[in-house]
């Protein structure tokens, strides 16, 4: 089914929303099944929606007891089919006990 504009440009905001909110099916709903999804600053690359992202947000919602995302510019080219949002993270506070 084909997103309007505005859908796909809330998108990466309803994106952030839910991780910020540690709501695991709201956060995987955004990958493909077989989708892949890489850390840049840490160099790692997660296999497969149900399985390597779904471990890594798991770390990640264990790890900081809190998130927050700020969604600073959304870019929309439907012509040439680009979306692409600039964020900032604003606050991850670690917990304070780290696993072995």
């Amino acid at each position: 089914m084909p997103r309007t504009r505005e859908q796909l440009e809330h998108a990466p905001i309803a994106y952030f929303e839910a991780v910020d909110r540690k709501d695991m099916d709201a956060a995987l709903g955004f990958f493909a099944e077989d989708a892949t999804f890489t850390v840049q600053s840490a160099h790692i690359t997660f296999a497969g929606r149900d399985e390597g992202i779904r471990q890594m947000f798991e770390t990640f919602f264990t790890d900081y007891a809190t998130i927050v995302h700020g969604v600073t510019n959304v870019i929309n080219d439907l012509d040439v089919q680009i979306l692409s949002a600039f964020w900032r993270q604003e606050a991850a506070v670690r917990r304070t006990c780290c696993r072995p």
